[in-house]
């Protein structure tokens, strides 16, 4: 057996049949010394855990498009990221191949703050925030209308991508309808 002191913690740790033994930690960052003794010898080690470093990528968007957030992360990294859109909306995405993607539909118009962190079962990193804006639509409709004479009715038709809702105003001349 190890004899294995850490964080003013003594772990008696059992090798394998190749005189390895593990103890796992699951480390903030900062600069931690451990003891491990084995007969009469010990040895001191200094650990220095860095922080947890990702890029958060988020880009202006019009009305209708979805927003694209990744993160990425510089090393082989396992876990979630947890993100967090300014209205309170929250989403848990699992990392694969360093990266974590949220797709997000029906934005509305407006300024938007997303935040995420590095999250796995005994640790949560620092948070990073990033900014983007959700233009309002770009699209294009057409209007046709039949049977148009002086002092009768006619018909107006607009007809709008399938997505859009709400009150159309039509205005002729300067009448609103």
């Amino acid at each position: 057996n190890i004899i294995i002191k850490f964080l003013g913690k003594t772990y008696n740790v059992t090798t394998n049949n190749y005189g390895i033994a593990n103890l796992t930690f699951n480390l903030n960052e900062g600069n931690y010394t451990i003891v491990a003794t084995y007969e009469n010898s010990t040895i001191v080690n200094n650990i220095s855990v860095e922080k947890i470093k990702f890029n958060l990528f988020a880009q202006n968007i019009s009305y209708l498009d979805d927003e694209v957030v990744e993160v990425s992360f510089e090393r082989n990294i396992s876990g979630f990221v947890n993100f967090t859109l300014s209205n309170g909306i929250t989403k848990l995405i699992e990392i694969k191949n360093n990266t974590a993607i949220w797709n997000i539909s029906n934005l509305n118009a407006g300024q938007w703050d997303v935040e995420a962190f590095y999250t796995n079962d005994l640790f949560n990193s620092s948070s990073v925030k990033k900014s983007f804006k959700v233009n309002k639509a770009n699209f294009t409709f057409d209007v046709s209308y039949s049977g148009l004479n002086f002092g009768s009715q006619t018909a107006i038709t607009l007809t709008l991508p399938t997505s859009i809702t709400g009150n159309i105003t039509f205005f002729v001349d300067t009448f609103k309808y």
